[in-house]
């Protein structure tokens, strides 16, 4: 998992948590609640969740057996840190946030759609076609563009827009990702 996949997942536990801790601040979820609610998979959820009780804005009850942790609930210090926005970027930065030239933000976009391919509606093995595309997309642009090439980058960024449909943040990354293609 890359940095950016891991601060997002911590992000979004720390917002689903959130959530939680406004209904009832005593609640703690277990970690397939946690994933639930966040919409993360597994893959990560130990090492964030504990990164995050590290840094002191979640508790987790420890417990032996197959599961990384009891259950789990935000601090006070951590609903402090959601609601301060300046200081939950410093910890937790946005992705996406103003790339320094077009490089980094194509490899920012592939990014964010590779995390969100991860929990899209799909079967798991198109999940697995989804994520090759977008390796055969990023790898697409290391090489001499050919009119060939370029027929087959569109088709594959069609079928990727058609598997999320109706997601309007991943189709609006997807649209950007396809204009940044275009423009090179």
């Amino acid at each position: 998992m890359s940095v950016a996949e891991n601060r997002a997942v911590r992000r979004r536990i720390l917002f689903a948590l959130y959530e939680v801790y406004q209904i009832n601040p005593q609640t703690m979820l277990s970690p397939k609640e946690v994933m639930e609610a966040a919409g993360i998979t597994h893959d990560g959820l130990a090492r964030n969740i504990f990164y995050l009780e590290e840094h002191e804005l979640v508790e987790c009850l420890k417990r032996f057996g197959t599961t990384p942790f009891g259950a789990a609930k935000l601090t006070a210090k951590g609903v402090d840190i959601v609601e301060d926005e300046h200081k939950l970027n410093e910890l937790v930065p946005v992705k996406g946030q103003a790339p320094a030239d077009p490089t980094d933000e194509l490899a920012e976009l592939f990014e964010r759609i590779r995390t969100d391919a991860h929990n899209a509606p799909l079967g798991q093995e198109d999940i697995e076609s989804l994520i090759d595309e977008l390796e055969f997309l990023q790898k697409s642009l290391t090489r001499a563009r050919t009119d060939e090439r370029a027929e087959k980058i569109q088709t594959v960024l069609r079928w990727i827009s058609d598997s999320f449909d109706g997601n309007e943040s991943v189709l609006r990354d997807i649209l950007r990702l396809t204009q940044l293609i275009q423009e090179r």
